[in-house]
């Protein structure tokens, strides 16, 4: 997870940097449900922020994809991530909800590398002491699970002994890789 998630007070256009988290592999919406024009407007706007935040474009389009299939462009106007039309909201504080955090967890573990992803934020920041390969390689030995929840509760802006954990084993990846 990058630094953008673990804030639980930024706004949430940084929220969902990681959420980007930052972070999952296989596509979620591949060939599943399908989204009305509507919707994939939506997930095209989310897409770019994800991508602002450090994406890929097929990493992004995956997990917009998904939080909009799994959680609808309805509930996610609700909670304050999209707009009345249906854009990326980056002006919105509000912290969604735990069931569109969830799901939106889920979209990106189902759709970034997480330790690629997470070797790209921690390179970001120290670009002179981290072997990217190396670290994307000791990070994804993290237990997916506690990774999983370690980012719903940075999320949510609750401290917990796995955050506390997985950040630990996050900073043993720069130092040992």
């Amino acid at each position: 997870m990058s630094t953008i998630i673990r804030s639980g007070a930024t706004p949430l256009p940084r929220l969902l940097g990681t959420l980007v988290c930052g972070v999952l592999v296989v596509g979620l919406a591949a060939g599943c449900g399908g989204l009305d024009e509507e919707g994939q407007k939506s997930a095209d706007s989310l897409s770019r922020a994800f991508q602002a935040e450090g994406l890929t474009a097929k990493d992004a389009d995956c997990v917009a994809r998904g939080w909009v299939e799994d959680s609808g462009r309805e509930t996610l106007q609700d909670q304050g991530v999209l707009t009345k039309d249906g854009a990326f909201n980056t002006k919105n504080t509000e912290r969604p909800d735990k069931a569109v955090l969830e799901s939106y967890v889920d979209a990106y573990f189902d759709c970034v590398d997480y330790g690629k992803y997470e070797a790209i934020q921690y390179d970001k920041r120290r670009p002179d002491i981290i072997n990217k390969d190396r670290f994307a390689a000791c990070a994804n030995r993290i237990d997916q699970d506690d990774a999983r929840k370690a980012m719903l509760d940075d999320l949510l802006g609750k401290s917990s002994e796995t955050s506390t954990e997985v950040n630990h084993q996050l900073i043993q990846c720069v130092t040992n890789g």
